[in-house]
């Protein structure tokens, strides 16, 4: 049976997608604390659980990410960014910068 979600944006309303398809919304960002709150109820789902949120920003991070057991995706949906990666077992560093891409149609067969 499919499962409506409640109409939010992804930046206020986060998503959890875990085993077997499932998919939850996750109670509104409120700081890094929030990270503890949203393991404990997924703990079950190891490493096929994701999370999925949005964010926009207006400056500059002053701090660092950190995902030893996981990928991230970043998609650019206006401005553009520098995203740096460094692999801390090489401790080599890249950059890249990114940005927007216009939206794109594809015919299906």
């Amino acid at each position: 049976m499919p499962r409506s979600f409640p109409h939010a944006p992804p930046s206020h309303q986060p998503a959890h997608f875990g085993h077997g398809g499932s998919a939850s919304t996750e109670p509104e960002f409120t700081g890094p604390e929030w990270y503890a709150a949203y393991a404990e109820p997924h703990a079950a789902d190891g490493a096929e659980g994701r999370l999925v949120s949005q964010y926009s920003f207006d400056a500059s991070w002053d701090s660092w990410e950190v995902h030893p057991h996981g990928a991230e995706l970043v998609i650019v949906t206006a401005g553009s960014l520098t995203l740096e990666r460094s692999a801390k077992s090489t401790a080599s560093a890249s950059s890249a910068p990114l940005r927007e891409s216009p939206p794109r149609l594809r015919a299906s067969a």
